[in-house]
């Protein structure tokens, strides 16, 4: 069956002089039904380009959240009209859609619906992805060129957009002119550009992670976890660590009682039990929260 696979986003945001956040979802995606030549490795591959998704936005190039969410929403009600069979579990299956990595049929609607919501969430404005060379281009296809003729309409000029003012007045502007016909889109104008820029992303994301603070309290008394081996130190590959004494600072503490229980059982549902109980340890101790 012939579908769409997505395999990336990169969606671009703007707020007009109103206050209102507009959206362009920029997916990266291709029929499963076609292929092309990787520039990389040479290899054939499944086609995918990057450009704007206008069914997510109601047949426009951007829009608002509340347009972007209804119109998936819509499409889910529309599904359900006509289907009796649907299932949200199945919705890639019913509209011939799916993530790369999974099936149609593993596509959930849920999945489908956050996948946007979070796009727009981690969206980037004009300026931002500017600064990293990554430029944004409306154009006017020439394969509609025939429908432009009889329609009357002008083949206008490529924008390359250099703000979020501009993006929301000319791709309202070009959407508003082809709104009957089509033909016009969004799209970066390198595919390198792209993924030089995802892949600062992930070396922002892998080595800037903001450090959580490590807290210490002084306590009186301290529960850990014990069995006839000794105390429990951590779980590991092969089994778990442990020590034969309760004050060494590699042992496990735990001001609270039921959190430690509450990790014992957690612990039991991934291994298997090795009879630990929680104990009590009355002395003074400085342990991490």
């Amino acid at each position: 069956m012939s579908h769409t696979i997505i395999y990336n986003r990169l969606f671009i945001k703007a707020k007009d002089k109103n206050g209102v956040n507009y959206y362009v979802p920029m997916l990266l995606a291709g029929s499963n039904n076609c292929t092309q030549i990787n520039e990389r490795t040479g290899k054939e591959i499944r086609e995918r380009s990057w450009s704007s998704f206008k069914w997510a936005a109601g047949g426009k190039n951007i829009a608002t959240e509340q347009e972007i969410l209804t119109k998936i929403d819509e499409d889910r009600l529309e599904m359900m009209k006509n289907n009796s069979e649907y299932d949200d579990k199945n919705y890639g299956y019913y509209s011939s859609i799916r993530f790369s990595g999974r099936s149609c049929s593993s596509t959930t609607f849920s999945a489908f619906r956050s996948y946007f919501e979070n796009g727009m969430k981690n969206a980037y404005t004009i300026e931002e992805l500017l600064k990293h060379g990554l430029n944004v281009v409306l154009y006017v296809s020439h394969y509609w060129d025939k429908e432009f003729k009889e329609a009357g309409l002008e083949k206008k000029p490529d924008v390359y957009i250099k703000t979020s003012e501009e993006l929301i007045e000319k791709t309202l502007e070009y959407d508003a002119y082809y709104k009957k016909i089509g033909g016009c889109f969004i799209k970066f104008s390198s595919d390198y550009s792209v993924d030089r820029f995802l892949d600062w992303l992930k070396r922002e994301r892998k080595y800037n992670k903001p450090k959580k603070e490590t807290v210490f309290v002084d306590v009186d008394s301290y529960f850990v976890l014990s069995n006839d081996n000794g105390f429990f130190i951590k779980l590991t590959k092969y089994g778990y660590k442990y020590a034969y004494d309760s004050s060494t600072w590699l042992v496990k503490k735990w001001a609270d009682q039921k959190k430690a229980e509450k990790y014992l059982e957690n612990m039991n549902k991934k291994r298997a039990k090795a009879d630990w109980q929680v104990v009590k340890v009355r002395e003074k101790a400085r342990i991490k929260v």
